[in-house]
C-alpha cells in the first residue's frame, strides 16, 4: 500500500487502532459492573445475618429503676402502715401484760397473793437464815398492810367484790411444800417462790392499773405497784 492510500484511510478512520480496541473495553466494563453488583448484593444480604449473630437474644431486659416512689396512702392497702411503730408497740405491751381482769377477779387474785406472802413469810421467820428472816419480816409488814387496804375497799362498798376465805389449791400446795423443807432447801424454795410470786403480782397490778374497770381499785393498784417492784428487787438479791 503506498503512502497516499494510507493517508486516505487515516482521513476516513481517525480512531485507527483505538476504534478497533473499543469493543474489548466494552466487554470488560460489563464484566466489572456485574462483579460490583454481586458484591453489593452479598453485603446487603449479609447485614441482617451479622446483626442477628451479634445479638441472638434480641433486646436485653430493661433494668428496673431504683428511684421508684413508694405507693401513696391512697394506693396502700387498708391497715398497712410504714414506719409507724406506735400501735405495734402498744399491742406487744398489752399482750405481755395481759388484759385487766374484772374487779371481782382482781380482788380475789390480789387477796390470795397477799395471803401467800404473809403465810410463807411466817414460815421463813422460823426456818430461813438471817438474811431470809429480815426479808420475811419486811414481807409480813408490807403485805399485812395491803391486805388491810384491800379489805377496806371491799367492806366499805367502794369496790363491788368478795374477799376469798383462803388460799387456792395452787398456793396451798406451795405452802405445804415449804412446811416440809428445812435448811438450805427451804431457803432456796422460799426465795424462788418469792421471785415468782412478785413477778405474777406485778403483772396483775400493772394490767389493772392500766385498764381496770373500777376507778377506786385501779388507783389502789397503781399506788401499790411500785412497792411490789421494790419487793421483787429484794427477792432477787436473796438468790
Amino acid at each position: 500500500m503506498d503512502r497516499n492510500e494510507k493517508n486516505r484511510i487515516a482521513i476516513h478512520n481517525p480512531g485507527g487502532v483505538a476504534s478497533r480496541a473499543r469493543p474489548g473495553v466494552r466487554r470488560m466494563g460489563g464484566v466489572a459492573t456485574l462483579a460490583v453488583a454481586a458484591v453489593l448484593t452479598a453485603v446487603l444480604l449479609a447485614g441482617p445475618a451479622a446483626a442477628q449473630l451479634a445479638n441472638p437474644a434480641g433486646p436485653g431486659p430493661v433494668a428496673p429503676s431504683t428511684g421508684a416512689q413508694p405507693p401513696s396512702p391512697a394506693d396502700r392497702p387498708a391497715g398497712q402502715t410504714t414506719g409507724q411503730a406506735g400501735p405495734a408497740v402498744g399491742q406487744a405491751t398489752g399482750a405481755a401484760l395481759g388484759a385487766a381482769p374484772p374487779a371481782a377477779e382482781f380482788v380475789r387474785k390480789a387477796a390470795i397473793s397477799d395471803m401467800f406472802e404473809v403465810q410463807s413469810s411466817q414460815l421463813a421467820r422460823e426456818k430461813a437464815d438471817q438474811e431470809g428472816r429480815q426479808f420475811a419480816a419486811t414481807m409480813l409488814q408490807a403485805h399485812t398492810k395491803t391486805t388491810g387496804e384491800l379489805r377496806e375497799l371491799v367492806t366499805s362498798g367502794k369496790v363491788k367484790a368478795e374477799l376469798p376465805a383462803g388460799l387456792d389449791d395452787e398456793h396451798r400446795q406451795k405452802l405445804e411444800r415449804l412446811r416440809g423443807l428445812s435448811g438450805k432447801a427451804f431457803e432456796d424454795a422460799y426465795e424462788t417462790m418469792q421471785v415468782e410470786a412478785h413477778q405474777t403480782a406485778i403483772q396483775l397490778f400493772s394490767a389493772y392499773a392500766q385498764g381496770g374497770d373500777d376507778p377506786e381499785l385501779k388507783q389502789w393498784a397503781a399506788k401499790t405497784l411500785p412497792e411490789l417492784e421494790r419487793h421483787l428487787g429484794m427477792a432477787e438479791k436473796l438468790k
